[in-house]
């Protein structure tokens, strides 16, 4: 079923919306929507967006989310090589945990690329991450290990590449990465910061 609907929400347009599958599996071939995982998990949950696939929101809600509040899973690694899109990227909810958080492809939502209130192991960025609007590329609001940056985070509207209101124990900007804007760093501090090659772009 398709509907024309044009809707507009702070400079945000989207024309002819059709209304896609909704993505389900743990191999994400084909472009759909709201992938969202809050089963029970477990070491050997993986779930892959393969390119060229895209995933956005059939409304104005995250694409990509683990968790409900409720029910919250313990996934082993989730990766990206394709596109998340739409208004809001990826969350991870409250009590939540991904072991392995890897982009390789694209998160390019309006709002949000990626936030984190639960709980990421390592979360690895040979991708981009680039809200369109006025948003920062990662905020946490609780607890990264371990975050690694080869690619690309970028911020929009002067808000922050990495907004870490949480924990992060270790981030290192590797060969390549670049963080735009600035790190924005509130209570408690990242415990650890390496930047192999620094490249914190302030325009």
């Amino acid at each position: 079923m398709a509907l024309a609907t044009s809707i507009v929400v702070a400079g945000l347009t989207t024309s002819n919306m059709v209304l896609a599958q909704t993505c389900s599996g743990v191999l994400i071939t084909s472009d759909c929507q709201d992938l969202s995982y809050s089963g029970p998990g477990g070491p050997t949950s993986n779930i892959t967006i393969s390119s060229p696939a895209t995933v956005t929101a059939s409304r104005f809600g995250y694409s990509v989310s683990f968790g409900d509040g409720t029910n919250n899973p313990n996934l082993n690694a989730f990766t990206n090589n394709g596109t998340i899109s739409g208004v809001l990227g990826l969350v991870v909810n409250n009590a939540a945990t991904v072991g392995t958080l890897t982009n390789n492809g694209l998160i390019i939502p309006y709002y949000n690329s990626v936030q984190n209130n639960g709980t990421i192991g390592a979360f690895i960025n040979s991708g981009t991450i680039s809200p369109g609007g006025y948003n920062d590329g990662v905020l946490n609001n609780s607890v990264i290990t371990t975050l690694t940056n080869t690619g690309t985070i970028n911020s929009s509207g002067g808000y922050s590449g990495i907004n870490n209101g949480g924990t992060i124990t270790t981030l290192n900007n590797g060969q390549g990465g670049i963080i735009h804007w600035y790190i924005q760093v509130r209570s408690p501090p990242i415990t650890t910061l390496s930047l192999t090659a620094p490249r914190i772009m302030a325009s």
